[in-house]
């Protein structure tokens, strides 16, 4: 913002008389002409703040397109990260997602439909717990699914993001029942320390690309945070098959 006012100090001091001279300049009389100038032409500090936000959008996108090619195999080669979907899809989702995230828990439906209406997307599911401890139990139990019986992530995580109120251990573990997961062997396999290795993972690679909620999605190499449309998933996975072809 301070380089915004001061383009606008110098835009302002385009309006000074030729009379002025330099040093006859002092702080208060610039301010005043800077006063009077957007006074007179408010529109200037609208375009001026408006092409300043477009300028920092721009710039945080490239960054984060950088931050995202840099970790590319994180994202997308890590082997304690369940692929739904079309395993040999041509383009790769990422999300980013907490079990108790309202967020969440409306995008999935999105994602899921413009998934399978296509049919040639790998989508990988990243664990990023946010808000609390029962979205850390909810998270640990989903990963030691997936360590212990993998055919039965997907159900399990289908459940607990359609799921509603709280999740405590009773909770996820009538879900995992309901699931058709094994929940004798359950609460000894989230106990496991291989899993907090797998959230700090997920937790340290959020954090690189400067992922502060849930959900967000890498698609391509674009991060795109936020719950979405259906329409907007599939715009952005057509977009990155766009670019593969030019």
């Amino acid at each position: 913002m301070k380089r915004l006012l001061l383009a606008l100090i110098c835009c302002a001091t385009l309006a000074v008389p030729s009379g002025y001279a330099a040093d006859a300049q002092s702080t208060e009389q610039i301010e005043k002409i800077v006063r009077e100038y957007l006074l007179r032409n408010p529109e200037v500090l609208i375009e001026a703040m408006q092409a300043y936000e477009l300028k920092k959008r721009e710039a945080q996108a490239a960054e984060a397109t950088a931050m995202v090619r840099r970790y590319a195999k994180e994202l997308r080669e890590d082997p304690n990260s369940y692929v739904g979907g079309n395993p040999k899809g041509d383009v790769t989702v990422v999300a980013f997602f907490d079990y108790r995230c309202p967020y969440c828990k409306q995008a999935q439906p999105e994602l899921d439909a413009a998934i399978k209406r296509d049919g040639r997307v790998r989508v990988i599911y990243k664990e990023f717990p946010v808000l609390g401890p029962e979205s850390v139990l909810a998270a640990r139990a989903a990963i030691a699914v997936l360590r212990t019986q993998p055919g039965r992530y997907q159900p399990f995580h289908d459940a607990l993001m359609t799921s509603r109120g709280a999740l405590g251990e009773a909770t996820i573990m009538q879900i995992a029942t309901e699931a058709g997961v094994k929940t004798a062997d359950l609460k000894t396999a989230m106990q496991d320390k291989r899993i907090d290795a797998i959230l700090q993972a997920n937790q340290e690679l959020g954090m690189a690309l400067n992922i502060d909620g849930t959900p967000a999605f890498v698609i391509g190499d674009r991060l795109m945070p936020g719950a979405m449309p259906a329409s907007r998933f599939t715009e952005a996975i057509a977009a990155v098959r766009n670019t593969k072809t030019k």
